[in-house]
């Protein structure tokens, strides 16, 4: 199985049609309240894909995929209307050629997959080093019972 998108708003740019084609499974969300439980519903999510509607939706589709997770939220652009483009990591416009939006992805949901990588390393390593201080702890409180 190849990465999991979830695609929210409206596919002006073709995206979704475009996705699987390239080997994503892609899920389709047409509301907020919908992205939100597909996104607590999904096992693993490698990214979104938030296209600009003429509300200011894409920027709170963007504020629950970050309370959600660490998936990247991508924005598919088709106006130059105001919009806060540091909630996205990556902006596409709807002219950018598919050969180039579709490297680009895969490239920041790799790069996704190994921070969660590290992430785990890096949780793994403390849990071990808070059971051994918590070993050495009772050690040092079972010994002090002794001396007395």
């Amino acid at each position: 199985m190849g990465a999991r998108v979830i695609h929210f708003g409206w596919d002006d740019c073709c995206r979704i049609s475009v996705f699987p084609a390239a080997g994503f499974e892609v899920k389709v969300a047409s509301s907020l309240d919908e992205l939100s439980v597909d996104l607590q519903m999904a096992d693993h999510v490698s990214a979104v894909v938030v296209s600009e509607d003429l509300e200011p939706t894409a920027e709170l589709a963007a504020d629950i995929v970050r309370r959600s997770g660490l998936a990247p939220v991508i924005l598919s652009r088709h106006s130059h209307r105001e919009i806060d483009e540091g909630k996205f990591d990556k902006v596409f416009e709807c002219t950018t050629s598919p050969n180039i939006w579709l490297i680009e992805t895969a490239t920041l949901i790799a790069n996704g997959h190994r921070l969660q990588g590290e992430e785990m390393h890096v949780l793994a390593k403390a849990a071990a080093m808070q059971a051994e201080a918590q070993r050495r702890q009772r050690n040092r409180a079972h010994g002090f019972r002794r001396r007395r």
